[in-house]
């Protein structure tokens, strides 16, 4: 487990996308507190997260889901990856 974690860090670093459970292991391994309605939307519409973009599923008589949120999150774990 730690290894697919480490190596969804270093795709992270270099601008890929990785899975959504990935992203969260980061978020736990550096202490980046998502909310629980937060996990539940990136599991839900989200495929995956890089540090500069995201792809996301589209859901019939939905818009576009709110990236504030996520953006915010990913800020931070972007600024503690880097401060390593």
């Amino acid at each position: 487990m730690n290894e697919q974690t480490d190596t969804a860090e270093a795709q992270y670093q270099a601008g890929e996308l990785i899975g959504v459970e990935l992203f969260l292991r980061l978020c736990n391994r550096y202490g980046v507190v998502v909310p629980k309605q937060t996990i539940g939307m990136l599991r839900a519409r989200f495929e995956g997260i890089a540090r500069d973009r995201f792809t996301f599923r589209a859901v019939r008589g939905k818009g576009k889901p709110d990236i504030t949120w996520l953006s915010k999150v990913v800020w931070e774990l972007n600024q503690k990856i880097s401060a390593v």
